[in-house]
């Protein structure tokens, strides 16, 4: 700025950012927290957009589906389902962002060697607001856990009800079953 005579001079103004710095270090700690968390859970995480389009997993959610993270993030979740449950996870995202989530839903994934495994997921959203340099911005969340051993174990005591049936119904003596 320059005075009346032509001569230039400086004009300060010190703000205290003090309240501004402390709830930034707050935040990042926050956040840090949240991320050690998401990535250490040994239930598979994973974030998508409100698409269905995978934003982040954890090594759980790698390991379950047998898939790298790169393999993963970007691609539409549903395109990981097993056929027949597509339209079941399209219509979990759509049950999430109207703020209705369906709990425990039982889905098949196809892993990268070709199997399947059985899982119950639960998905849920989170509203982001706006900031001065990003809009507002719905994430959804999703957590699996394995079932497969469960209903490898379920088929098995099926087939050993059938063998178990199909030697009492083969046998001309008359048998009975005690339980103690």
């Amino acid at each position: 700025l320059r005075d009346g005579t032509g001569s230039s001079y400086r004009v300060g103004a010190i703000v205290d950012i003090t309240d501004i710095s402390r709830a930034r270090e707050e935040a990042d700690v926050d956040r840090l927290r949240a991320e050690a968390i998401f990535n250490i859970s040994g239930t598979a995480l994973a974030t998508l957009t409100a698409d269905g389009v995978i934003l982040s997993v954890n090594d759980a959610f790698c390991r379950l589906l047998e898939h790298s993270e790169v393999d993963l993030l970007g691609q539409p979740l549903p395109s990981f389902c097993f056929m027949r449950d597509t339209s079941t996870v399209l219509e979990l995202i759509q049950d999430a962002m109207t703020g209705h989530p369906q709990e425990s839903v039982r889905i098949r994934y196809t892993r990268a060697n070709g199997g399947l495994v059985t899982v119950t997921q639960d998905m849920g959203a989170v509203i982001l607001p706006a900031t001065r340099w990003t809009p507002r911005q719905t994430i959804i969340y999703t957590s699996m856990r394995d079932l497969t051993q469960l209903e490898r174990a379920h088929f098995e005591s099926l087939l050993q009800a059938e063998r178990l049936d199909a030697v009492f119904d083969a046998t001309a003596t008359p048998m009975l079953l005690l339980d103690y």
